[in-house]
């Protein structure tokens, strides 16, 4: 059965996407036959079950994605029975990561057979991340699908270390120092994989040559952040 009928209008408005359907006359409508817009439903099919507010991943539940890595995220509209709805449909999808310039997903999917498949990328991000899809629908009564995913993205595998700075570069000894000479300075690597793409997510312990002149440091170790840096 049609959800959605032949015609539709799309607009952008704030961060949401507006479908309005109609059968060619001036007053939009999402329905066709005896279903009502708050019939549509938006999920996903996860083993051979549709799962209302879930997408799907083509990654196998509970494993990681690779730094880097990438993954399909797919989400259907059904009808009240359960049917694919047909019909070209436009699902905006996002994540907190691509929102943030760590990840990339495609923003807009046009559905086929009431299917759109969005492709995810771990751009420099670490950890779990919340992918969304969304769609609105404008007719007789206002209606917002979602669905959600979380997928977890693995910290690159650090290949070297690289000195990035120390601010100031030179110190006083403790004891000795007062303006302009500082007694600390903060020093910053840079964790990269064997690409030289930035590493995140990694521990990075610090020691130093010598502690002659009461010299020591603040921490003892560090995480990489999403830049790779750690300090």
């Amino acid at each position: 059965m049609n959800c959605l009928s032949t015609r539709a209008l799309a607009v952008l408005l704030g961060s949401f996407l507006i479908f309005g359907c109609s059968d060619g006359g001036s007053d939009f409508s999402v329905s066709n036959g005896s279903d009502s817009p708050s019939s549509v439903r938006m999920g996903a099919n996860i083993d051979g079950n549709f799962v209302e507010g879930q997408l799907a991943l083509s990654l196998p539940p509970g494993e990681v994605l690779a730094a880097r890595g990438s993954v399909t995220v797919n989400t259907v509209l059904v009808d009240s029975n359960g049917d694919p709805c047909l019909g070209n449909v436009s699902i905006g999808f996002s994540s907190d990561f691509a929102k943030s310039g760590l990840a990339t997903i495609d923003p807009l999917v046009f559905t086929e057979d009431g299917s759109a498949t969005a492709i995810y990328r771990a751009t420099g991000g670490y950890g779990a991340d919340t992918i969304t899809a969304v769609a609105q629908y404008v007719g007789e009564e206002l209606l917002t699908l979602s669905a959600t995913a979380t997928i977890n993205v693995a910290g690159g595998i650090a290949g070297s270390i690289n000195f990035i700075s120390a601010t100031p570069r030179t110190i006083a000894l403790k004891g000795t120092g007062g303006p302009p000479r500082s007694e600390t300075s903060l020093v910053v690597f840079m964790v990269v994989d064997e690409n030289g793409n930035p590493a995140p997510g990694n521990t990075v312990e610090f020691q130093l040559s010598t502690e002659i002149g009461g010299l020591s440091l603040s921490d003892s170790s560090g995480v990489s952040d999403f830049e790779g840096l750690v300090q």
